[in-house]
């Protein structure tokens, strides 16, 4: 009787294990603290990495197509998640240095021009909001000073990650350590 009670704990707690789908994380650079995306992002039956990245539409999608491409009822509901992910986090998250923080998600290509979806803020405390759509022009590059606007490129999960924070200190201390224990090494010797 006991083993069957455990078993079933242990089959319900596999169960509930995987009933519960991966939340989404925000990933900040730990330098600037700036939110460089979001891990683990659920939408559409798929899990994603949406990449918060800077440049012009060609320098961005270069030969490949944005995920949301002909989608423009896809591309608004990804905003929507994205704006929710973004304004659950404890403090309102910064993209960017400026005032103005946008996230495109692209849905229509012509010759020319893009056109996405919005999602920012104005300030450093507002709450991240949905924009009207916005139009650009595919080689000017919005990421830079005064816009600091930038794309929300969905990439496969596992490919976003944070830069490491240097630390000169550490190769210093491991030398040190390692000559350390050498030299007691060698005085054990005589």
């Amino acid at each position: 009787m006991r083993k069957d009670f455990r078993f079933r704990l242990v089959a319900a707690a596999a169960f509930a294990a995987l009933a519960v789908p991966s939340s989404a994380d925000v990933l900040y650079n730990p330098m600037s603290g700036n939110a460089l995306g979001i891990t683990d992002f659920s939408f559409d039956g798929s899990v994603y990495d949406v990449h918060f990245v800077g440049g012009s539409y060609l320098d961005i999608y270069g030969g490949g197509d944005p995920h949301f491409l002909g989608n423009e009822t896809d591309a608004d509901a990804a905003a929507d998640a994205i704006m929710s992910v973004l304004n659950a986090e404890p403090t309102t998250p910064e993209i960017s240095d400026g005032t103005s923080e946008v996230l495109w998600l692209v849905h229509t290509v012509t010759i020319d021009r893009f056109y996405a979806e919005q999602v920012g803020h104005d300030t450093s405390d507002a709450p991240w909001m949905r924009f009207a759509d916005f139009s650009g022009e595919l080689d000017f590059d919005h990421s830079v000073s005064p816009y600091n606007w930038l794309f929300a490129k969905f990439e496969a999960p596992g490919t976003l990650t944070a830069p490491t924070v240097p630390v000169p200190a550490s190769g210093l201390l491991l030398v040190c350590g390692v000559a350390g224990m050498a030299r007691l090494a060698s005085r054990k010797g005589k």
